[in-house]
C-alpha cells in the first residue's frame, strides 16, 4: 500500500475485493453506491448513512471526523464499516478525489447508535 495522502487507486493484492464490490451486476437483495470527496473538501455525514455497509476506499485518502472531535484515516484499499462509528464528517485532505464505494443488503437494519463494548469477567465457572 502507499503512504496516506497520495491519493494512488487500490494497491493490486486488493483489486480482487474492489472487483467483487465494484461488479456490474449484484445478487438480488443487495444495494451499492459511490461518493467522491473532492480534493481538501469535507461533507456533513452520520452513522445511519453508512448502516449495515462495507465501505471500501477505492483511491484517495478520508479522513472519518467522530462526534468527540477524533478522527481516523483511510486509505485506499481499506475496508471500512462506517456504520460503527460516531461520524459526524468526512473529509478529504488530499490534493487528489477520494473514491468511496459502499455495498449493504437492502434493507438491511440500521446498526445500533454506536459499537457497544460489554463488559466481560474472567471468573470462576462454578
Amino acid at each position: 500500500m502507499s503512504p496516506a495522502g497520495e491519493g494512488t487507486a487500490v494497491p493490486t493484492d486488493d483489486r480482487a475485493l474492489a472487483a467483487l464490490l465494484g461488479r456490474p451486476n449484484l445478487p438480488p437483495g443487495f444495494e451499492r453506491w459511490r461518493s467522491v470527496l473532492e480534493p481538501r473538501s469535507e461533507r456533513p455525514t452520520n452513522p445511519a448513512e453508512w448502516a449495515g455497509a462495507l465501505v471500501l476506499i477505492e483511491s484517495g485518502v478520508v479522513e472519518a471526523v467522530c462526534r468527540a472531535g477524533g478522527q481516523r484515516t483511510f486509505q485506499a484499499g481499506d475496508l471500512v464499516a462506517l456504520g460503527w462509528l460516531p461520524i459526524t464528517r468526512l473529509r478529504n485532505p488530499s490534493d487528489g478525489p477520494t473514491r468511496i464505494l459502499a455495498l449493504r443488503r437492502t434493507g438491511a437494519a440500521p446498526t445500533e447508535q454506536y459499537l457497544r463494548i460489554v463488559p466481560f469477567r474472567l471468573g470462576r465457572v462454578r
